[in-house]
């Protein structure tokens, strides 16, 4: 500690190996966009360049869709399928297989409701 001058994140993040929920923001917001190939990369990345556990992205993923602009609905869906594949995992489910999975299933959702708002946007212009 004596050889320390400042603190910074990188620092407390090498010592602590702490989750930065901007690595899940950016996974939450591939599959928003619905690019899977990018949405593949950042849960590989995720798991093996961070060595982050399914727990950790989980977790993290949990604040970041509860804090986030997502619809109510879109929420529920998504935090109940969370439960479903950590249950799956716990039974001992490929990590890497269950979060594609879930991100797939994500995917899915935000796409429906973004074709629901579509569908609601349309029908207020054409009143």
């Amino acid at each position: 500690m004596a050889g320390i001058k400042e603190i910074d994140d990188q620092k407390v993040y090498n010592a602590f190996f702490w989750v930065n929920d901007v690595y899940v923001k950016n996974l939450v917001y591939a599959t928003i966009k619905g690019d899977l190939d990018i949405v593949n990369e950042k849960v590989n990345d995720l798991l093996d360049k961070k060595n982050y556990t399914h727990e950790e992205i989980f977790n993290s993923m949990d604040r970041v869709i509860r804090e986030g602009k997502i619809p109510m609905g879109a929420k529920i869906d998504i935090l109940s399928k969370m439960a479903d594949v950590e249950f799956r995992l716990k039974m001992g489910a490929s990590e890497n297989i269950q979060l594609k999975y879930l991100m797939v299933y994500m995917i899915k959702v935000f796409a429906k409701y973004k074709k629901r708002r579509n569908v609601e946007s349309a029908k207020k212009e054409t009143q």
